[in-house]
Formats: C-alpha cells, structure tokens, sequence
C-alpha cells in the first residue's frame, strides 16, 4: 500500500469506521505458523455509479462517485462514461480520492471536488486526467477543513473587494472562500447545522447553502449578508424531510431547486423570495429513490444524481414541474460479490454472512462455493428491511439470527437466516444507556450474550437478547471517551474469549484493549517479543479459539496475531500470504480445522486463509 493511501484511510476514520468479532460457535484452531491464500469467497461487485453529486459544461457531465473513489465525465449527446480520474481506489495522491462528495466546474471547464474524508480541495483539468492544485489540511483554522463537504463557484469578491470568479466551501458548521487557485480569502458564514451543498447564482452572486439537520435553505447576498430563509420539517410543500442535500439555480437565476430526500422529490422556489413554487417527485412516487446533487444546465434541463438508485436523470422543467427526458446507468450491484465489505460471521450451517457497506446489503454464501443471496436495501430509519451503511455482522448461536449493526439509523437490526423477515430492532441516537451513537463493533459472547462496540459514545455495551420475545436487555456499558486506560476514542472491533477477556480495538487510540476479571488492562500499543511497528488505527480484533488473538491492523495492512499478553506470534501481509496487498484488512474469523476468513474492505473481497 501507497504512503498516500495509509495517510487517506487514516484521514477517513472520521467517516469510515471497521470492526471485528468472532463467530462464538466457531470450532477452529488457530495456527501459529503461517497463513496463505486460500481463495476469493467474494470478489468486487459495483453498481452501475453511487452518484451523489453532478455538474455540467456544455459538453459533459461531471459526477462524483464515492462508492468507486472517482469522478466520472459522461458526454452529453451519448450518456456515456469517456473518462475517470485516474486512481480509483481510496487514497490521496494525484487522482486518488477519500469518498468525496460535491463537486463543482469555473468558467474554463476545470473541475474542483470537495475530497470529503481527506480534507481538502482538488482541481483538476477538463479532463480529470491532470490534477491542477490541491489544498486544505485537517483543522479548524481558517483555511482548514473538517469534511470539506460542498464546492461551490461563481461570482464573488476578492481580497480588495471586488468581483471576480471564487471558490465557496462548506465544512464542518461554516463558508470559507478561495481564491480558485486555493489562496484563503475569508470565512463567509458559520453557525450552520449539518450543511450539506452550496451553490451560486451566476447573475448576482448570491449564495444558498443547505442547512440540513434544521430542514431549510439560507440565501445570502455577496457580501454575506442573509436575504432570506426557507424550509422547515414536514412533508408539506416548501417543507423538508430526512437530509435534504442538493441546491442548484437555473441560469437565468428566477428559480432555486432543492433535492428533499426524505419526501423523494425535488422542490421548486423563487430564487427572489424563497416561495415554494412546484414539486417534482413525490413520498409515494417512484420518480426518486434517494436524489442528491443536482444541477441545471446550460441548455436548461434539470439534472438530478439519484444515488440509490444509481442513476442520473435528466427533465424538461415546465412552469408548474418537470418531465422525464432520460435516466441514464440505473444497473444495481449483480449478487455475486461486494463493494466494500466491512464485518463478517459464520453460522453453524457452514454460510458466510458479509456486511456489503456500500451497496447496503448483507451477502450470504453457502461454503465454500454455494449458492449467494442478499438482502436490504438503502432506506431511512423506521423502513422494514431498510440498512443504512451497517457495519459489523453477528449470528446469534443456537438461532442462527442475523444481527446487524446499522450504523447510520444507530440500531441493531436482527433479521431470520436467509434474510426474509426483519424480526426485531432496537437503539436510537442517544448516550443513554442501551441506545447507540454509531454502533460499528459486535460480537457474541460464550455466554450467549450480545456485545456492542458503541462508538460514538466511545464505550462498549452488553445485552441479553431474546428475539422472539423483542427484547433487548441492557446488562452494563463499559468504557468513557478518552485515552486513559478504559476509555476510547471510536472502539470498533470487539471480541469475548472463551475464557470471558473482553477485547476490543481502540482505533483512533491506535491499541488495543482488554477487561478481565472486574478490571481494564494496560492497553496494548505494540506486540512485543520481537522488532515490529506499533498498532496503527486497528480497526478489528478477534479472539481465536486457541486463545491467541488476532489484530486487523489496518493502515498498517497487516494481521498480527499475538499471545494475550501481546507477544507476536506472527504478522500476515497479503505478500507473505501469497496474494496482492491487503488494502483495508477488517476483521478475521476462523472456521473449520485451520481455516480463517478475512474481509479486505478497499480490496473488495473476502478471501480464504489456510493456516498451517
């Protein structure tokens, strides 16, 4: 792996966040002397694009695309895809990208991306084939992003005042503004709640900026003085629902569209006073799944990126709403494989279950070459069936329930062994004992009970579940946020020996914990016994049958498995193992005599180690 690439994994802990546990049934021993590849249980399977925001020149479309890591051009007059940047896969060297999220053109056709995870600005030529500039750091300071997440050009004012053509970004809770060869101008707004994108109008500089979490849209004049809001909760007209993203104008400035998610429709309103003048799309139409960025073009058709249903859709916009002209890619994941597996379990019955993140699914496979299926699909919060960038994966013993951590709807979703009924849900966003911020880790225990790396609330909590009764049982929470012995900063992997050691990767702490006995041990920050690097943003830990444990050390691309006093036993590449470099090593579980599985998340596959 690239010195870039670990820097850009590192840089997106914020956002992407891997846990490990190990299957309790799992009647394995673990080896202690080699590990070697065995074969792909699952390879990459990408849908047709997972846009989430779009531009256009006269010539092309411009999209961004964080599930493949890449802006893609698309030629107008035939709907397809001529060229890409050139990395495409997660990274922050030239043409490498970290889940970006708005992108935006200037006036010369040269494409500026907001690259989310990795805090910055990237300009590129027409061609996305030569990055021209880059700027931003991780910070608070002016000039400094955290989670650059809109882009934004058009007229503004420069150091002296006057107008000229500049570059607006929303990070974090404010504006900033560049010049467009990234030199720091002013912070033009703060205060904002969960901002989402930006746009200018071309005919007098104002600025709309979504402020998400507070469901409405703020316009401001050039000189950052706010003219007018609009927006609240609800599902009325001029109302918004769910994470309402998108903003664009047309060109002739008279009319603000805005992309209202969670009521699957675009909203219409004046771009004079912020009246909501027509819809597009309805709650109970199928005219969107999930619209994100949008856009007008220059010939003045709207242009929508619907993310989930991995499509953009271009309409004829009338006085009173808007007509279909074309909906171009729209291809979902084919079953065989994943986009970015994160947590992985086994169950009694020999089958594989994969959390895909990025196509919203879990993946099940008979071993060692059956038959696949899947289940889920993106949705929001209270929908049946419906995952929300889940993360680990754990089968519940003696049932054989899926439990799954969805991390975004801040739940625990359980679900039958083939994924036909969702059978119970619990948690909410809350600190409150038994509810969740962002549960990324889970694993069950040899008592039957079930454990959650609760990683927002930086702690890691126990239940006794009975499905059939819905009923979650909150047993005890331990752990505060911190980097004392016992505290956290974002646990993710968690797994329970048989011997009742609870283990648990502090990843942003880089180490790794254990409770034993009433008590937390001295975290390990680097196993010992003989020269090694120390643990680096570990984001899985399990422990193995045989009582050794087993780290997926991640921006380190590694494996070590060590004693449970943290002396190396051995360290796994994906070299030493014989296949190409782990790229983002998850979580390893153990099936069978000398059999392990581990999920390679930014390598799109699971793969088969023999440990001899």
């Amino acid at each position: 792996m690239t010195a870039q690439l670990r820097r850009a994994m590192l840089a997106g802990l914020g956002v992407v966040v891997l846990t490990g546990s190990l299957a309790a049934t799992a009647p394995a021993t673990a080896s202690k002397a080699g590990a070697s590849f065995a074969g792909t249980v699952l390879g990459g399977a990408f849908a047709s694009m997972y846009p989430v925001d779009v531009t256009t020149t006269n010539a092309y479309y411009y999209v961004v695309d964080p599930g493949r890591y890449r802006i893609e051009r698309v030629v107008r007059a035939t709907g397809v895809i001529d060229k890409t940047t050139p990395g495409g896969v997660k990274g922050d060297g030239d043409g490498e990208l970290a889940a970006a999220r708005a992108l935006a053109v200037d006036t010369t056709g040269n494409v500026y991306v907001a690259d989310t995870p990795n805090n910055r600005v990237v300009k590129y030529d027409p061609t996305l084939q030569t990055t021209l500039k880059k700027w931003g750091v991780k910070g608070t300071a002016p000039g400094q992003f955290t989670a650059v997440y809109g882009v934004a050009l058009g007229p503004g004012l420069d150091a002296a005042g006057n107008t000229t053509e500049v570059v607006y970004t929303i990070d974090a809770d404010r504006v900033q503004v560049f010049t467009k060869d990234g030199g720091f101008l002013r912070v033009f707004a703060s205060g904002f709640n969960q901002p989402r994108q930006i746009e200018i109008n071309k005919t007098n500089g104002d600025v709309y900026v979504v402020n998400a979490r507070a469901r409405e849209v703020i316009a401001y004049a050039k000189s950052g003085a706010v003219k007018f809001r609009f927006g609240t909760e609800g599902s009325a007209l001029g109302q918004f629902k769910g994470d309402p993203r998108g903003v664009t104008v047309t060109r002739d400035g008279k009319i603000i569209f805005v992309t209202d998610d969670g009521n699957r429709r675009v909203q219409a309103f004046s771009a004079t006073t912020g009246n909501a003048l027509y819809a597009i799309g309805s709650p109970t139409s199928n005219t969107f799944v999930d619209a994100r960025g949008i856009e007008v073009t220059p010939d003045g058709k709207l242009l929508v990126a619907d993310e989930w249903d991995y499509s953009l859709k271009e309409f004829k916009v009338t006085a009173s709403g808007g007509t279909l002209l074309r909906r171009m890619f729209g291809k979902s994941a084919p079953k065989t494989g994943a986009n970015s597996p994160r947590g992985i379990a086994l169950d009694t019955g020999g089958r594989i279950f994969v959390s895909d993140w990025w196509n919203q699914r879990i993946v099940r496979r008979a071993l060692p070459a059956g038959a696949i299926t899947t289940w889920g699909k993106r949705g929001i919060r209270g929908e049946v069936g419906a995952l929300n960038f889940q993360w680990a994966v754990a089968v519940q013993p003696g049932t054989n329930h899926v439990f799954v951590a969805n991390r975004e709807s801040h739940e625990i979703k359980v679900f039958s062994n083939g994924g036909t009924k969702e059978l119970f849900v619990w948690g909410k966003r809350s600190a409150t004992p038994g509810d969740f911020t962002f549960p990324q880790g889970m694993t069950f225990a040899p008592d039957g009970t079930l454990w959650v790396a609760d990683s927002g609330n930086g702690r890691v909590q126990q239940f006794r579940v009975d499905v059939a009764a819905k009923k979650a049982t909150f047993l005890r929470a331990l752990g505060t946020k911190g980097t004392g012995v016992g505290q956290f900063d974002m646990p993710t992997g968690i797994s329970v020996a048989a011997d009742g050691t609870i283990w648990v990767a502090d990843t942003k702490n880089s180490r790794i914990q254990s409770y034993q006995g009433g008590a937390w041990r001295t975290p390990i920050l680097k196993p010992s016994g003989a020269a090694t690097k120390a643990f680096n943003a570990p984001w899985g830990v399990t422990a193995a049958p045989d009582g050794s444990i087993w780290v997926a050390d991640t921006a380190n691309q590694r494996l070590v498995q060590m004693t449970a006093s943290g002396v190396l036993q051995q360290q796994v590449t994906g070299s030493s193992a014989g296949t190409s470099d782990f790229v983002g090593p998850f979580q390893v579980i153990f099936a069978g005599s000398g059999t392990a599985y581990l999920s390679d998340t930014w390598g799109n596959r699971v793969i088969k180690l023999n440990l001899s």
